[in-house]
Parts: C-alpha cells; sequence; structure tokens
C-alpha cells in the first residue's frame, strides 16, 4: 500500500511539473534552470526516445499500456516483499504511466529538461518520468545481479 502511495506521489509530481511548463512556457522557449548547463525547454514528443517513431501515437499507447500490466503483474508476483523492487517499480510505473497519461490526453508527450554538457547542445530533451523510469530499470539490474548473487 505504502508503495502505491509513493507510486501516486510521484507521479503527481511529474504531472504537476507537465502542467506548470505547458502553461508558462511556449514550445521550444528556453528558461536557465540554475546552472549553466540544465534549462527547461518545453518540447511535443510526439515519437518515442529523442523523437523516433513520432506519430504513432496508438502504437506507444498500446505498448504501454502492455508493459504496465506486464510489470504489475511481475511486481505482485515476485517482488511485493522485497524493498528495492519494490522502488523500482514504483518509479517505472510513475514514469509509464505519466507517460501514458501524456500521451492520451495531449496526443504528445511534453519533455522540459534540456542539457548542455561540454558544448553538446544537441542532447535530447527529457521528463521527470524519463528519468524515474532509468532509475526504476537501474534499480531493477541492480536487484538481479547484485542481490541475487
Amino acid at each position: 500500500m505504502q508503495m502505491m502511495v509513493f507510486t501516486i506521489l510521484l507521479l503527481g509530481f511529474d504531472q504537476l511539473i507537465k502542467f506548470w511548463i505547458r502553461n508558462n512556457l511556449a514550445e521550444f522557449e528556453h528558461l536557465k534552470f540554475g546552472v549553466d548547463f540544465v534549462y527547461l525547454t518545453f518540447i511535443k514528443n510526439r515519437g518515442a526516445a529523442f523523437g523516433i517513431l513520432s506519430g504513432q501515437r496508438y502504437l506507444f499507447i498500446f505498448l504501454s499500456i502492455l508493459l504496465l500490466i506486464l510489470l504489475s503483474f511481475f511486481y505482485y508476483k515476485n517482488l511485493q516483499a522485497d524493498l528495492i523492487g519494490s522502488l523500482a517499480l514504483s518509479f517505472i510505473l510513475a514514469g509509464g504511466l505519466s507517460n501514458l497519461i501524456d500521451r492520451f490526453w495531449l496526443h504528445y508527450v511534453v519533455d522540459f529538461l534540456a542539457f548542455n554538457l561540454f558544448s553538446f547542445s544537441n542532447l535530447p530533451v527529457i521528463n521527470l518520468a524519463d528519468i524515474l523510469i532509468c532509475i526504476g530499470s537501474l534499480l531493477l539490474i541492480y536487484r538481479a545481479f547484485l542481490l541475487e548473487n
């Protein structure tokens, strides 16, 4: 139950940030975020990571729903009592659901974090949901390879 609340809080936080971005920035507008290498930039991503397969909204909705159902089933079957596994799936579910909500209601995913590292300004623009999915995936990898041995 606590992990469900945690997941909902992460999902709500990401959606709140995306709502603020949509209502306060024009598309492609840059806003410096404290340091010189992080910018808030509103991008409407109609594809997957890096904008690939742009325009395949229904495919992404279908795949997202399928993966979220499979992950939920896997969680209840295998990881309920495992803190790291529970955290990992909370991150993945929150991120996946948040991007699914965007695709369903907005027809695009709101991306807003742009990085300019070492003069590489063409790095992909991402969002908090993407970061949550990556953290959750890394935690699952950690659990699978380091904790099982």
